[in-house]
């Protein structure tokens, strides 16, 4: 056994990190120290363009697929290279989608998606609202270009830090209400932060906008969703 995968399989058993392809800062994201160290001990895909930003922050892949429409370096071959899955461009999904499919089928059920954004509009949404197939899935996911995180919640409570550990920049966070469509009630308590929501307060979409840039002004605001709610993070 390689010991790139014995990586993903000691360090971060059930996590792996999809490279896509699309906006990333990968200066952001190669200076994250928690990045750091998932990339030490996750399992690591490459989709398609998506290994170029890989290269570029130093990542060795244990897996590239794609169509390589996109990609226009040399894959890497010979003893101790990648497994490289190799699909047609004319496919029922985007090569970021079929990297987190395989990954599942391989046993991973945490899911870290980096870039993905920028770009074309169509894939961007894509990305991000594939984050709700795969809560349906139960698939623990998130997504992240280094200037922007998004991430499911259903039913849970997370902490959302003041600050980025890496580089001291602040963050404004959102809530969109997602399950509201299916009949699910959709809302979320926060606390913590410039414009807090001690009681749980319903959200839907004939005001959008209403959870948008709210800002951290503890150590951490702690957030809370009842039903299924995007959790948005930008830099400032």
């Amino acid at each position: 056994m390689e010991e790139k995968t014995e990586r993903g399989m000691n360090g971060h058993p059930d996590h792996a990190v999809i490279v896509a392809g699309g906006f990333c800062d990968t200066e952001a994201i190669g200076a994250d120290p928690g990045m750091k160290a998932l990339f030490g001990s996750a399992f690591v895909i490459a989709a398609d363009s998506g290994l170029t930003a890989a290269e570029r922050m130093g990542l060795e892949p244990d897996l590239i697929v794609g169509d390589f429409d996109s990609y226009t370096g040399e894959l890497p071959e010979g003893p101790g290279a990648p497994e490289i899955v190799r699909v047609p461009a004319e496919k029922d999904v985007t090569d970021t989608v079929l990297a987190c499919e395989i990954a599942m089928e391989r046993g991973y059920r945490r899911l870290t998606i980096l870039g993905g954004t920028g770009g074309r509009a169509d894939h961007s949404l894509s990305n991000i609202l594939y984050l709700y197939a795969l809560k349906n899935k139960g698939i623990d996911a998130s997504l992240t270009d280094g200037r922007n995180e998004f991430r499911v919640l259903r039913d849970e409570t997370v902490r959302i830090p003041k600050s980025d550990s890496a580089e001291g920049g602040e963050w404004y966070f959102s809530l969109f209400a997602l399950g509201f469509a299916a009949g699910e009630r959709c809302a979320v308590r926060a606390l913590g932060c410039k414009y807090p929501l001690p009681n749980p307060t319903p959200l839907d979409w004939s005001n959008p906008s209403y959870a948008v840039s709210n800002e951290v002004t503890a150590d951490c605001a702690v957030v809370s969703a009842e039903g299924t709610v995007l959790l948005v993070r930008s830099r400032k």
